[in-house]
């Protein structure tokens, strides 16, 4: 005998197959109800098919380790990606580039320099009769200056060690170290009376030989625009050269120049 559900009961069925419709895969193909939890799980955590590279099969569901992007961005990024590198390397060469023109115009401006050997012979007559070399005469090379222009007292160079009598002066002293700061040099003659001075650049000097050998005429008296021009580099001129003979002259050495040759004549008498 066949049983006819009641009214009530068949809509209470009803009502379950719709609720069971509800859910992605509540009910088969045959129409069998399948329990389900009550949380379904994420999409990102169901089992996924995916190939022998690792990636997902068609038609699956994409994971939620994964982003996916259109074929044409990574054409965009390549392209990026090539005018970036483009970029770097045309900036480089001109970096590159700059250097190299400053080290050019350096190499250049230093060639441009023309270094200058200032050879000197001294010499002097201890009677009359030939000519002997004046060794142990001081030699100073002074930057040339406007005749209005001076050296503070406090910054005028000592004369102490630049006398033809005292003892030869190193490096490491006060007079020597202070004509070094303003340009300037020193030497002494050899015992053939000669001296050698290396300058890196020309330019216009004032030169100072002081006699070793040759003394001045008893009634010599020096140029007073001499002395004061001697004076706006040194505390006192007198003081430097004493009796001795002495040359003061402007010369702008070249790399063409010739030997300075200076001759005091005789000892003792006017030149």
């Amino acid at each position: 005998m066949t049983t006819v559900p009641s009214e009530e009961a068949a809509e209470a069925a009803w009502a379950m197959r719709d609720m069971a419709m509800k859910h992605t895969h509540a009910v088969t193909s045959q129409g069998e109800l399948v329990v389900f939890d009550d949380e379904p799980t994420p999409l990102g955590e169901a089992e996924i098919l995916r190939d022998e590279r690792g990636l997902p099969q068609a038609g699956q569901p994409i994971p939620s380790d994964l982003i996916l992007f259109p074929r044409s961005v990574y054409y965009h990024l390549a392209g990026l990606m090539l005018v970036l590198a483009g970029v770097c390397f045309a900036a480089g060469y001109f970096i590159g580039r700059g250097n190299a023109n400053f080290d050019l115009m350096a190499i250049q401006r230093d060639q441009a320099r023309q270094k200058v050997l200032i050879e000197g012979l001294v010499v002097y007559q201890p009677s009359a009769g030939a000519n002997k070399p004046d060794s142990g005469a001081a030699v100073i090379l002074l930057p040339s200056m406007s005749i209005v222009e001076a050296y503070d007292d406090e910054d005028k160079i000592s004369i102490v060690g630049l006398r033809p009598d005292d003892v030869e002066p190193t490096d490491i002293m006060p007079s020597i170290k202070r004509l070094t700061e303003i340009g300037g040099y020193y030497r002494r003659t050899d015992e053939q009376g000669k001296f050698f001075i290396h300058l890196p650049d020309t330019g216009k000097f004032e030169l100072l030989v002081i006699s070793h050998a040759a003394t001045a005429a008893p009634d010599f008296d020096m140029d007073e625009v001499v002395e004061l021009s001697i004076e706006r580099y040194f505390s006192s001129t007198r003081d430097l050269i004493g009796r001795k003979k002495f040359r003061w002259q402007t010369i702008e050495p070249t790399p063409m120049m010739g030997s300075v040759e200076i001759n005091f004549g005789e000892s003792g008498k006017a030149e």
